[in-house]
């Protein structure tokens, strides 16, 4: 019987820690599968609990993640933590009353925690409760979401009839809530709309994994794969009898977004001509024009490289010669599995960087060559130094292909529709992968891939080599190549 009793808690320990180191990596369904096995060998064990409540959160099994959590909750109803964990699965499935007890029930047990008036106050205001919430951001130090539901009040007094809060509106809407609540969606984490507060609420889940387990950040990311296109996306991946040289329209948008009006971009005072100070500069000298009206994202000359930001843009400041406008830089983070990660997406001055507000930036283009792209449906896989900069309608995601021998490349996966700027060594080439045969590119010259591909890394004759497998196009660049 002791034996027995022995063997069990073996049994136990490898399925928990397992199921720990699977979730860090972020492999969900592994994760629970042992998970749920360690909870049959052990019932009451709460870390177990608690670890698996944290993965069906992650699979958006928001049922199973509520019943874990109320249990949680029941046996230990003291703790603030799992209230607030409670909270945010309730938030997820919609269930507002019910999110909002479970945040104030947090503060009552404990009355500073920032977290949980700030999540009350999302929940209350989901509830249309605005002046209630405005109160809790307060609290929370949020201030421009508690201005946000000043400006909501303000409106409402005004006009005793508005139009009802869509929480699913549409990107173009300017409703002050549609970009904070977290509305329900069948893949919520990859909506640009709510993916900070997804994420947010990611975070604060805050039973970790085991202290062995690896952070995410540090895991090399299994085999990047592609899911299946649209129709309307395997069709430009045909390739034309004679393909366009026109930088522009690699992955063209679809035509309504190409045709629609522009918008308005930074526009910068009128310039004067400098009074004369006792010397003259030679007009050999370029002068770098600045963007017309309704300009381009991106716009490449001969010398440098001029982007316009009206809103939000991802970019590194590589070779930046000056910048105009308002604009807040924050450091961006590598994302993996939907969430943030504590490592640099970049590294050192090439880390790029969130740019908010209105301005305009140029870049140096000395020896490198840069090409600005329409993503349109499907996505795309890149080498993470050719990414230059990108919109941030476009959902990014961070990963690692392995090679066999320990050495790796990191990438970086795109999907949505927006405009990005490569950094390249010379042209940018297309080669298509046909479905009956493997095609090896050497890895130095490999910017990316689109399609239908299965990426291996592998060696030939001592030459890293990458190996695309399916349907699709290969990315590719040679130094040296100008147009």
């Amino acid at each position: 019987m002791i034996g027995q009793d022995a063997s069990d808690e073996v049994a136990f320990l490898e399925a928990f820690y397992r199921g720990g180191e699977w979730l860090a990596q972020g492999d969900f369904l592994a994760a629970r599968l042992h998970l749920e096995q360690a909870l049959r060998l052990n019932p009451n064990n709460e870390k177990t609990q608690n670890l698996l409540g944290l993965t069906y959160f992650k699979l958006n099994l928001w049922k199973d993640a509520a019943q874990v959590y109320e249990a949680l909750v029941h046996n230990n109803p003291g703790d603030a933590t799992l209230h607030i964990n409670l909270g945010l699965v309730f938030l997820k499935q919609n269930n507002t009353s019910h999110a909002v007890r479970a945040f104030e029930t947090a503060i009552s047990l404990q009355q500073d925690n920032k977290k949980a008036h700030n999540y009350l106050g999302l929940a209350l205001a989901q509830g249309a409760e605005y002046v209630r919430a405005r109160e809790h951001f307060l609290l929370a130090g949020s201030e421009a979401m508690a201005l946000r539901m000043t400006h909501i009040v303000d409106e409402l007094l005004k006009n005793p009839a508005p139009k009802p809060l869509e929480k699913n509106a549409p990107e173009q809407s300017q409703g002050p809530l549609e970009k904070t609540l977290p509305a329900p969606a069948e893949n919520p984490s990859s909506s640009t709309e709510v993916g900070k507060v997804l994420e947010e609420l990611n975070k604060n889940m805050t039973e970790k994994p085991p202290s062995h387990a690896k952070e995410v950040s540090s895991m090399p990311a299994p085999p990047l794969s592609e899911p299946a296109l649209s129709e309307n996306a395997a069709a430009q991946n045909t390739p034309p009898e004679n393909p366009p040289q026109e930088k522009e329209d690699v992955f063209p948008l679809p035509s309504a977004q190409r045709d629609s009006k522009p918008a308005e971009r930074f526009q910068p005072p009128p310039i004067e001509e400098a009074p004369s100070v006792g010397f003259k500069i030679s007009q050999t000298v370029p002068v770098l024009p600045w963007p017309q009206e309704g300009a381009e994202l991106f716009q490449i000359d001969k010398e440098a490289v001029t982007i316009s930001i009206q809103g939000e843009l991802l970019t590194r400041l590589t070779g930046l010669l000056a910048v105009a406008g308002n604009l807040d830089i924050t450091p961006e983070m590598r994302r993996y599995r939907g969430r943030s990660t504590d490592s640099p997406f970049g590294v050192g001055q090439d880390q790029m960087q969130r740019l908010m507000g209105a301005g305009v930036l140029f870049v140096e283009k000395a020896t490198t060559e840069f090409l600005a792209l329409s993503l349109g449906e499907g996505s795309l896989y890149l080498r993470e130094e050719n990414l230059f900069a990108f919109d941030e309608r476009l959902n990014f995601e961070n990963g690692r292909l392995s090679g066999e021998e320990g050495w790796s490349i990191d990438m970086v996966h795109l999907r949505g529709e927006g405009r990005l700027l490569l950094r390249l060594k010379g042209m940018l080439r297309r080669v298509p992968v046909p479905a009956a045969m493997s095609l090896r590119v050497p890895v130095s010259q490999l910017v990316g891939w689109y399609g239908q591909l299965t990426p291996v890394l592998s060696a030939v004759v001592g030459r890293s080599t990458i190996v695309l497998s399916g349907t699709g196009f290969a990315l590719v660049s040679v130094a040296g190549q100008r147009p």
